[in-house]
């Protein structure tokens, strides 16, 4: 039997975090495959954690002392689900509700021999207009990311992507096994696009699956402090850029964070 670990990141979630895991315990889960859910805390200070524990006693909570951002605090919980024997690792947002049948589709996709990243549909509301996020790419010019994001589901079937959202995304641990974790450098923001960058390096393909549906109401928690939102995406998108973008480009790459920088502190002063 096959093993799923779910991985949900908290932080503050009260607000969220109960429709999230309820949703949790109505998924339909496939023959041959056991789920686990792991919560991994980062310093809640509204109790949601606690809450959430004893109302969904199954979970396990991985507390943290301090906010140590997405990408360390998931590769903690990351560590975990390997060390339990998970076969499949499922990372997903406080903020997100999936539907029962929302796995199947994503199992059936991974289940491909080069196939190692997979996403769903994400279903998100902007300004009033109920949007789908179909996966995204890189321009790699500037060194910046897109989403495909649609007002209906345009695919039929999985389709390749630069990457998914870590919103929801499900890895084979043989992707950890061969590249390692999220790059604990990125507080949060890119280090979804880092690692499926080098996840393709390696030979894994990333796919976003259109009959998998998940909802998502986009970072409710980063949402209120534009501040931080904008330092943290301008700083891993620097990041980012060093790192994987191609060295003719580089100089672009940081000319357009320079002035996305500027934008913004003149935008918000």
């Amino acid at each position: 039997m096959k093993k799923v670990a779910i991985i949900i990141l908290n932080y503050n979630g009260r607000e969220v975090l109960p429709a999230c895991l309820a949703s949790l315990q109505l998924i339909k889960v496939p023959a041959g495959y056991q789920l686990l859910t792991i919560l991994v805390d980062n310093a809640s200070i509204d109790n949601s954690q606690k809450q959430a524990v004893s109302k969904f006693p199954q979970t396990i909570l991985l507390q943290n002392q301090a906010n140590l951002g997405f990408s360390k605090a998931m590769n903690k919980g990351i560590k975990k689900a390997l060390n339990l024997g998970a076969d499949l690792v499922l990372l997903l947002n406080n903020d997100t509700q999936v539907a029962p049948n929302f796995l199947n589709p994503l199992l059936t996709a991974i289940k491909q021999q080069l196939v190692g990243i997979v996403g769903p549909i994400l279903k998100h509301q902007v300004k009033q207009q109920i949007q789908y996020d179909h996966g995204g790419w890189i321009n790699w010019l500037l060194g910046r990311t897109e989403h495909f994001n649609k007002t209906r589901i345009t695919l039929k079937k999985p389709m390749s992507r630069d990457f998914v959202s870590g919103a929801c995304v499900l890895v084979k641990k043989e992707v950890f096994e061969q590249i390692g974790f999220l790059d604990e450098r990125y507080f949060f923001y890119f280090e979804d696009v880092d690692f499926c960058v080098r996840a393709k390096k390696t030979g894994w393909q990333t796919l976003i699956v259109p009959n998998s549906i998940v909802r998502h109401q986009v970072s409710a928690q980063a949402n209120k402090s534009i501040g931080v939102k904008f330092y943290h995406q301008l700083r891993s998108n620097l990041i980012f850029s060093l790192k994987h973008q191609p060295w003719y480009f580089k100089p672009l790459g940081l000319l357009y964070v320079l002035l996305l920088g500027v934008k913004i502190i003149i935008k918000h002063d």
